[in-house]
C-alpha cells in the first residue's frame, strides 16, 4: 500500500503558494502540508509558523544574495540565519503570508527553494575550501552547477521514493562526507586510467544515515569527469525507478543496494548509464589540475594559504549554526569591504575566504563581537546539532541547550579539545544531526515515565567521516538528561588517561578520538555511564577541580 506522500504526489507535487497565503494557516490541508515540503516549507512546532529551506549549492552564496537572505530573516523570520548540515540556510518564524513574497524577493537574487525539501534531489554539497584549497585536485565547481542547474530543471526528478543526496568534491584531503549521500565522489586515484583518459571521479552510492546509517559503496574507481553528468542521472533513476514507494522507512536508494547488492545494482545501473550518455553526451569540463602543495600557516592557525599568494581562509565556528541576521549583514559589509568571499560549510559553519593579512588581523575581533570563534581544533568543539524539539514537530526531545552546555564545558577544559572529537545530537531517529556520524552522537528519545513520557538520550560512539567512514554504534539507551556533561567528562577523561600510557605501543597523543571511542571496553563503559548517572564524574575541567581541591583543604 502506498504511503500519504505517495497518494499527494499523484495528485499534485507543487502548490499553489499564492492560493495558501490568500487562505491562511487555518485553511491549509493535510495534504498541502506535504506539498509544502517541495518549495521548502516545513510545518513548525509552533502554529502558525513555518522553517523555510533556502538552497545554497555547494554552500557558495554570493554577498548580496547572503545580504537578501538575512534581511529576510529579520523582516520575515525570526531574524536568524540558521545554516544547516547541508550547506543551506533556514528561516524560522515564517507565515504563510511571507510565502509569497518571500519566494519572489529569493528569485530576484537567484536563489530558491524549490526541491530544498521533499522526496526530490536535495541540495548538491561540496567541500567549503573549493576553489582556493592549494591539496585540490580539480576545481569542481563547473561539475557542482551543471548537475544543480540539471536536476533543478528537471521536474521528473520531484517525484522520487525519497530523498537523494549528492556530495562532490575536487580534494583527496577534503573528501567530505561522501559515505553518507546516495552519490558522493572524488578524484580518481586510478593512475593509470587518469593518464590515459583525463580528469576522472571514483563513484560512490547508496550512502545515508536515518534511522539505519548505512555507508555507501563503492560503485567505479574511475568514472570520466565527461560522464559524470550521465552518471549522476542514471543514479536518480535507479533510485525512481526501483525504490520502495509502500514504506518510506525503506524508500532510501541504499535499500535497494542492501537487496540487490552492488554487483546486480550495478549491471541494471550500467544500462540507465548508457541511455543517459546518449540523452545528456559527454560534457566537456575545464578541470586542469593544480599542483598540491603542503600546507603551512603564514598567518597561524587557523588561518590556511590559498592557491593565490597571499590570500587566506578561515573556518569560522558559529554556535549551533544560529547566526544573527544582523551580524550576517555587518560581515557582508566587511567582506566588500575587502573583496572576500564566504561559504556555507556542513559544520553548520561559514567559511570566510580570499582574505589578505590585513583583512584577517581585522576579522577576528569582529567575530568575537558576533559571539562566533575562529576554528582551532585545539579549542573549538565542533559540536552540531538539529533544532529539536524546541521547533521540529518530528523531534522528540531537546537537543540545543544540551550541546551549549556541552560546548561550554568542553571550551573550558584546560586539557584542550581531543584530536578528532565531534558531537553531534539529533532531536529524533531521522539523524538530522547526524548523530551516528560523530565520535559522540546522542539521539532524542523517550521511555514511560507516570503519566507522561520522560525525555532521554541515546549515546552512539565511534562514528568519523575521516578515510571511508565509520557509522556510530549506539551503546546506551535512556540516558537521562542531566547526566550528559557528566557523560562526556567520563569519555574525555577515560581518553586523556589513555593517551598516557607510554608503554603501550598501540597508544598515541595523536590518536583519533572516535578511533579511541570504538576499541573502549564494554566494562569500562559501563562504569562510566554509573558514574556519570549517579553524579560521581564532575563537569569541571582539571584546573578548576584542582583550585577546588585546594580551597577545601
Amino acid at each position: 500500500m502506498a504511503s500519504h506522500e505517495e497518494e499527494v504526489k499523484r495528485v499534485r507535487i507543487i502548490p499553489d503558494i499564492n492560493e495558501l497565503a490568500a487562505a491562511g494557516f487555518e485553511k491549509i490541508s493535510k495534504d498541502d502540508f506535504a506539498r509544502l515540503k517541495w518549495v521548502g516549507f516545513y510545518k513548525q512546532r509552533q502554529a502558525p509558523y513555518f522553517m523555510v529551506r533556502i538552497k545554497i549549492s555547494g554552500g557558495l552564496i554570493s554577498l548580496d544574495q547572503l545580504a537578501a537572505v538575512s534581511r529576510m530573516a529579520m523582516e520575515m523570520g525570526n531574524g536568524v540565519d540558521h545554516l544547516s548540515t547541508r550547506q543551506d540556510i533556514e528561516l524560522h518564524g515564517v507565515t504563510i503570508q511571507s510565502a509569497p513574497k518571500m519566494m519572489a524577493d529569493l528569485a530576484k537574487v537567484g536563489l530558491t527553494t524549490k526541491g530544498a525539501c521533499g522526496d526530490t534531489v536535495r541540495n548538491i554539497c561540496g567541500v567549503p575550501c573549493a576553489e582556493v584549497c592549494p591539496h585540490e585536485v580539480y576545481n569542481i565547481e563547473p561539475i557542482r552547477k551543471y548537475l544543480y542547474d540539471h536536476f533543478l530543471a528537471d521536474d521528473s526528478v520531484l517525484n522520487l521514493p525519497r530523498k537523494f543526496k549528492i556530495k562532490l568534491s575536487g580534494c583527496l584531503r577534503h573528501p567530505g562526507q561522501y559515505a553518507i549521500n546516495d552519490i558522493g565522489m572524488f578524484p580518481s586515484k586510478n593512475a593509470a586510467r587518469v593518464a590515459a583518459e583525463g580528469p576522472g571521479f571514483e563513484f560512490w552510492v547508496g550512502g545515508g544515515l536515518g534511522a539505519v546509517p548505512i555507508l555507501a559503496t563503492k560503485l567505479s574507481d574511475y568514472i570520466p569527469a565527461s560522464e559524470i553528468p550521465a552518471a549522476c542521472a542514471a543514479t536518480v533513476e535507479t533510485h525512481r525507478l526501483y525504490g520502495n514507494r509502500d514504506s518510506r522507512t525503506n524508500a532510501r536508494l541504499k535499500f535497494v543496494l542492501k537487496k540487490w547488492g552492488v554487483e546486480k545494482y550495478r549491471q541494471i545501473w550500467q544500462v540507465h548509464f548508457e541511455e543517459y550518455l546518449e540523452k545528456l553526451g559527454r560534457v566537456q569540463f575545464d578541470l586542469k589540475p593544480h599542483a598540491t602543495e603542503v600546507w603551512a600557516p603564514a598567518l597561524g592557525a587557523p588561518f590556511y594559504k590559498q592557491k593565490k599568494k597571499g590570500l587566506y581562509g578561515v573556518e569560522v565556528m558559529v554556535p549551533l549554526g544560529d547566526a544573527r541576521a544582523e551580524d550576517v549583514l555587518s560581515l557582508v559589509g566587511f567582506c566588500r569591504k575587502h573583496n572576500a568571499q564566504v561559504r556555507i560549510t556542513q559544520g553548520q559553519n561559514l567559511h570566510v575566504q580570499n582574505l589578505t593579512e590585513a583583512a584577517a588581523r581585522e576579522l577576528q575581533p569582529l567575530i568575537q563581537y558576533y559571539g562566533w570563534s575562529l576554528q582551532d581544533a585545539e579549542k573549538s568543539p565542533n559540536v552540531v546539532a538539529c533544532v529539536g524539539l524546541d521547533e521540529c514537530v518530528k523531534a522528540v526531545y531537546y537537543t540545543k541547550a544540551p550541546a551549549k552546555q556541552i560546548t561550554s564545558m568542553l571550551t573550558s577544559d584546560s586539557r584542550g579539545i581531543p584530536k578528532g572529537l565531534t558531537i553531534h545530537f539529533s532531536g529524533c531517529p531521522n539523524n538530522c544531526g547526524q548523530n551516528s556520524s560523530a565520535a559522540i552522537g546522542f539521539m532524542g528519545a523517550t521511555r514511560p515515565g507516570g503519566w507522561q513520557k520522560i525525555g532521554v538520550y541515546s549515546l552512539y560512539l565511534g562514528g568519523s567521516f575521516e578515510g571511508n567512514g565509520a557509522v556510530g554504534k549506539m551503546v546506551a539507551a535512556g540516558i537521562n538528561p542531566d547526566s550528559l556533561p557528566r557523560v562526556i567528562k567520563g569519555l574525555v577523561d577515560a581518553y586523556h588517561e589513555d593517551r598516557k600510557i607510554a608503554a603501550d605501543s598501540e597508544q598515541s597523543t595523536g590518536e583519533d578520538f572516535s578511533v579511541w571511542a570504538r576499541t573502549l571496553a564494554k566494562d569500562r563503559l559501563v562504569k562510566i555511564l554509573k558514574a556519570a548517572d549517579s553524579g560521581a564524574v564532575g563537569t569541571q575541567g582539571p584546573a578548576q577541580a584542582a583550585a577546588a581541591g585546594a580551597a577545601g583543604s
